[in-house]
């Protein structure tokens, strides 16, 4: 999920996805969930896809550690990491953190 206003302020189409706000995607699609991706990051966010349906909405759930909570897609995907150890998150890219570290990011 995303706050209207963060949508509508938090962009950042010149920053590295890695360091742009995270919106999480799930989907039974692969085309589908692929042009979502797509315009998610035109925009200036960074998707994040957490798999299936079923997978994802399970992991966005109320209570859940990524539930309504900003943070860039490095964070994302660390916060993911610590939930479940056997995944990284997004889809097959390499990116840079802030901090020079690789984060790569996988589908479920």
């Amino acid at each position: 999920t995303i706050w209207f206003k963060h949508l509508a302020a938090n962009g950042r189409k010149n920053a590295p996805v890695a360091q742009r706000h995270a919106i999480f995607v799930s989907g039974d699609d692969s085309q589908a969930k692929e042009a979502v991706m797509k315009l998610i990051e035109e925009i200036g966010f960074a998707p994040v896809d957490l798999g299936s349906l079923a997978d994802g909405g399970r992991r966005q759930q109320p209570g859940s550690a990524i539930y309504n909570r900003p943070m860039t897609a490095t964070e994302a995907g660390r916060t993911l990491f610590k939930i479940d150890r056997n995944h990284l998150v997004i889809d097959d890219r390499r990116y840079r953190d802030g901090d020079g570290a690789d984060c790569v990011f996988h589908s479920w």
